[in-house]
């Protein structure tokens, strides 16, 4: 295997008890030539002292001089990075240790990829449930990322710096949510897209019966945005009923995230509209379930999967 330099974006705020764990799983991994560039969104004292604290000169400290937000903290990350390839993880997730070594097989097989994503664990330790997302596509993607993000969040794909340029991996700081599909989608426009039939991370999920849905809004918002800045090509490129499909698979997302922030009410509206636009048992299903508690529709989550 080549000796490549990747460079790991770690964006924090305030939350020195996570960001140390992310970090030695990054410091774990059987590939060693990497930078790890943890920008601090502010800047604390006791940030850059964790930081310091791993004593090896492959983990640098910057911090923004007023809050920005993980994605511009992502974007100044991008910009000060030097390596060969750029990954992601936020503090309060980790790899496994074979993550980037797996990585970079993918891209070494076929010259032409310019993004590797894999599995993800996703733990929601207060309720002892977990369970993984599994890749399904490959090659070149375009059209059906445009229909729906089968890549998933920052924490599992690596850009190949060798074929795209760092001016692509920038995130649009118009976003408020969903920047991250944004981006894979415009690589996948001109790149091949892979996957690693392995699980390379994983995720903490908390759930909080007294979390408010804030961020419901910005979901919405994020998906408005996505849908003005693709509607040419999802005229173009998509039949009315993957149209159909792609707007269920939103409105889906939504009520999941709602679910996530225990707003079943918002959730059960979600889900209602799907079920007006396409009526099915799946969908009357999801419809029922939303009566219940957010707590218990994870937990029958679970038992459905078995």
């Amino acid at each position: 295997m080549k000796n490549e330099l990747i460079s790991v974006i770690v964006p924090t705020h305030n939350r020195d008890n996570l960001l140390g764990r992310a970090l030695g799983s990054i410091k774990n991994q059987t590939y060693k030539n990497f930078e790890v560039l943890v920008v601090d969104d502010i800047g604390n004292e006791s940030t850059k002292e964790l930081v310091d604290s791993f004593a090896d000169g492959r983990f640098q400290y910057i911090h923004n001089e007023e809050h920005q937000g993980a994605t511009y903290s992502r974007n100044l990350g991008i910009k000060k990075s030097r390596g060969n390839y750029i990954v992601f993880l936020d503090d309060d997730d980790e790899w496994y240790e074979k993550k980037l070594e797996l990585q970079l097989e993918k891209f070494y097989s076929d010259k032409e990829i310019g993004l590797v994503y894999g599995k993800l664990k996703i733990e929601i330790s207060s309720l002892n449930i977990d369970y993984i997302t599994a890749p399904s596509i490959k090659g070149n993607i375009y059209k059906d990322l445009i229909i729906e993000n089968y890549v998933g969040g920052t924490i599992i794909p690596m850009i190949n710096l060798n074929l795209v340029s760092k001016e692509e991996c920038y995130f649009d700081t118009k976003f408020p949510a969903r920047e991250e599909y944004d981006l894979w989608i415009r690589l996948s426009r001109k790149h091949k897209v892979d996957f690693v039939d392995d699980v390379l991370a994983v995720a903490y999920n908390d759930f909080d019966e007294k979390r408010i849905s804030s961020d419901i809004k910005n979901y919405e918002e994020g998906i408005s945005l996505l849908n003005n800045k693709y509607q040419k090509e999802v005229e173009k490129l998509l039949t009315e009923s993957e149209q159909l499909n792609r707007k269920i698979l939103q409105l889906r997302f939504l009520a999941a995230q709602a679910i996530k922030v225990n707003n079943t009410k918002i959730a059960r509206e979600k889900y209602l509209e799907v079920l007006k636009l396409k009526f099915s048992l799946k969908n009357l299903v999801f419809y029922l379930m939303s009566f219940l508690s957010a707590k218990n529709i994870f937990l029958l989550r679970k038992y459905l999967k078995g």
